[in-house]
């Protein structure tokens, strides 16, 4: 509960880290928190979509919530991710 209660304060329009979401991302966030708890998520869409971003935000969450996660990265996108990581805090 605690990781989806920062879940959807991170998707609101008025956090500190709306100018890093898009709509769609922000609405992803709040799916997620509604599924956490229960299912877990899978995340899957297009490339350019955001998973990465989405999946530095729900890190943080699980962070800030006292948690840790383990993140696998895809070879070659190192690069990419660690700065994601980096905007999301």
């Amino acid at each position: 509960p605690e990781v989806a209660r920062h879940l959807n304060e991170m998707a609101k329009p008025s956090s500190t880290f709306a100018r890093l979401l898009n709509d769609g991302q922000r609405a992803s966030l709040v799916a997620i928190a509604d599924r956490i708890c229960s299912n877990g998520v899978i995340v899957a869409d297009e490339v350019g979509m955001g998973k990465t971003r989405i999946a530095g935000f729900v890190a943080k969450a699980v962070a800030q919530s006292g948690g840790r996660s383990a993140v696998v990265i895809p070879p070659g996108l190192g690069f990419q991710w660690r700065r994601e990581f980096r905007d999301c805090g």
